[in-house]
């Protein structure tokens, strides 16, 4: 379920989900030249990235306080690169 919503299948959500997107208070950050704020609506919720959209839909419903959604996600990117640099030695155990 990854990418935005307009390239998806409505089998991963109702169909009436983006019909029924009117969230003034729901923004996505924007990116390209220059940063813009895209206010959630039926015309502007095909471009909200999908898990972004869920998620903040239901952070503005319980916590009633305007969201703002900045996606910062690196599509291709090994998960090595974003875990901590520490090393983890293998613990030895003993028979008792």
């Amino acid at each position: 379920m990854v990418g935005i919503i307009r390239t998806s299948k409505s089998r991963y959500f109702p169909e009436s989900s983006i019909k029924k997107a009117n969230y003034p208070a729901l923004h996505q950050m924007v990116s390209g030249q220059g940063i813009s704020w895209l206010v959630c609506s039926p015309e502007t919720t095909p471009e909200i990235k999908k898990v972004a959209f869920f998620f903040g839909r239901r952070l503005r419903q319980d916590a009633l306080v305007p969201v703002g959604l900045i996606c910062a996600a690196v599509g291709g990117s090994k998960i090595e690169i974003w875990l901590s640099e520490q090393p983890h030695p293998p613990v030895a155990t003993t028979p008792n």
